[in-house]
């Protein structure tokens, strides 16, 4: 009950126009140190991933974990004007979202540019090259009241007028 009060709490915050903020935000989280070497990923797992379009890669960036917890409880607490539109259609389902972070805060910019997803992706996808288009943060630290667990969250299309959905790869990273 605590969390639940706490997430519209934070929804109201977000509403709250003299808490928006605009422009580039740095969160000022260090930095794990870098480069840290990408883990391979077994032929196994490509094959899993070429068959099925889903595979998990435990503890791939477990380094990152702390990084991104502090960088995302820095951009709740800041939150960036973008975030209220998102925050209005998920009242009651998200404690957080915002789309693009990697436009307007400095630590997801980081993350992205330094840690090994980029690699990962490419060895999935046989690819030379990946690119970024869209990042989402989704807070969900419970399970909605008159939500099933199993929708939850469900990803729509390709997010991109540029790619087909063939070329796009949803990373989740839990935190």
């Amino acid at each position: 009950l605590r969390r639940l009060r706490r997430s519209r709490e934070r929804f109201w915050q977000t509403l709250d126009f003299r808490s928006w903020t605009t422009g580039v935000q740095d969160p000022k989280a260090p930095l794990p140190k870098v480069p840290l070497p990408c883990p391979d990923i077994r032929e196994t797992e490509v094959r899993e991933f070429e068959e099925n379009g889903v595979v998990l890669l435990r503890g791939v960036i477990p380094e990152w974990v702390p990084y991104l917890k502090q960088v995302t409880l820095h951009q709740m607490e800041h939150p960036q004007v973008t975030a209220v539109l998102t925050s209005l259609r998920t009242f009651f389902s998200m404690d957080y979202v915002q789309a693009g972070l990697f436009l307007t805060n400095q630590g997801y910019l980081d993350f992205w540019y330094s840690s090994c997803i980029a690699q990962l992706v490419a060895k999935l996808k046989g690819s030379k090259e990946v690119r970024l288009i869209v990042d989402q943060l989704n807070v969900n630290p419970y399970l909605p009241p008159f939500t099933e667990p199993e929708k939850f969250h469900t990803d729509v299309g390709v997010i991109s007028a540029v790619a087909e959905e063939k070329d796009v790869v949803r990373c989740w990273i839990p935190l």
